[in-house]
Order: C-alpha cells, then sequence, then structure tokens
C-alpha cells in the first residue's frame, strides 16, 4: 500500500511562499546588493591575481588592454557622454558628477541619473573595486592621472560599491594609488 501525504492548501501556501521569499533573498544578494566586504590583504590578491596597477600595493601591475569607444548618445533634448570599454563590456560615465560627493550623495545622484534615463539607460551603479581598478593605467595618460584621456579628468577619485567595513568604502585616486576612506568622506565618483 502506498502511503501518500496530502498537503493541505495553507501548507501548499506556506511552502510555496517559503521558496519564493528565498528566491527574492537571492536575487537582492546577487543582482541588487552586489557590494562585499574586502580587506586590504584581498584588494592585495585581487590586485596581483587580475594584474591592476597601484602604485603602493602593486607597482608592477600593468593593468589590462581597455578597447574604448567614447560616444555621445542623444535623447530628447540632451545628450550624454558616455565611455563604452568592449573590453570589459562595461559602460562608464564619461565625466561623472558635476562635483564632489560623499557616499550616500553619490547614491542619489545615481537614482537621479537612472530616474533620467541617463544614456537611455536605467540601470547606472558604482563600480566594483576590481571595476574601478581596471581603469587604472601604470602610467600617466592624462596629465598627472593614471587613467586614459577618454575620461574628464576631474575624476580624481571614484567610489565604489565595495566596502572595506561598515561605513568604510573603497576608492579608487587615480592620480595616485586605492585607499579606503569613510562613507562620509567627499569625492567624485563616475557611475558604471
Amino acid at each position: 500500500m502506498k502511503r501518500l501525504f496530502l498537503v493541505g492548501k495553507r501548507q501548499r501556501f506556506i511552502a510555496i511562499s517559503a521558496v519564493l521569499a528565498l528566491i527574492a533573498v537571492l536575487i537582492v544578494v546577487k543582482f541588487i546588493l552586489p557590494a562585499i566586504f574586502l580587506s586590504k590583504d584581498e584588494v592585495k590578491a585581487m590586485l596581483i591575481n587580475r594584474g591592476f596597477y597601484d602604485q603602493r600595493l602593486n607597482p608592477n601591475g600593468k593593468g589590462i588592454t581597455h578597447d574604448y569607444e567614447p560616444k555621445t548618445i542623444a535623447r530628447d533634448f540632451a545628450s550624454a557622454k558616455v565611455v563604452i570599454d568592449h573590453a570589459t563590456n562595461l559602460m562608464w560615465q564619461q565625466s561623472g558628477s558635476p562635483g564632489s560627493k560623499t557616499y550616500a550623495d553619490a547614491e542619489k545622484y545615481i537614482a537621479d541619473l537612472n530616474g533620467q534615463r541617463f544614456a537611455s539607460y536605467n540601470d547606472w551603479r558604482l563600480p566594483t573595486l576590481e571595476e574601478a581598478m581596471s581603469l587604472m593605467k601604470p602610467t600617466t595618460l592624462n596629465d598627472d592621472f593614471y587613467i586614459d584621456s577618454k575620461f574628464d579628468k576631474t575624476q580624481r577619485f571614484i567610489w565604489t560599491i565595495d566596502k572595506e567595513g561598515v561605513g568604510v568604502a573603497w576608492m579608487v585616486n587615480f592620480p595616485i594609488r586605492i585607499f579606503h576612506l569613510i562613507s562620509n568622506i567627499i569625492a567624485f565618483r563616475l557611475p558604471i
């Protein structure tokens, strides 16, 4: 005789709700909240493993070969300047914010870009530290900046979504190196 376990409607609803809640959590963790905590040792290992240049942590890094395409995208009555990197499949805002921003202000600025559909897109975000460090070059290419001249040179520093700890975000300093600062320090940021 086969024994069957019949699940009532309420139990089925609870089971389905639990599965859907787990899926929602996984989606948020994977796609919406990609920030991770990185120690200085983990950052140094990433720089070395990826060959990224950093004056202090990886002075022998060569960086990566980019395939940049500066582009102006017309939309309605405005135009948006972006830099598309075909080597990494990333699109960057060419000039970043018009002024210095705290981390919270940078997040608001990006929310505004998304609301305005800057360059016809609404999925702008802060770069990961790895993405931002991929821009760094071992020689100055843009006056005293270690970044390609296709980017606006007012972007001395950019925030990343990655953190060293609670309230401490990693930043990239294009004239010199990477470093971390408390999230209320003012800096520029370059959305991706």
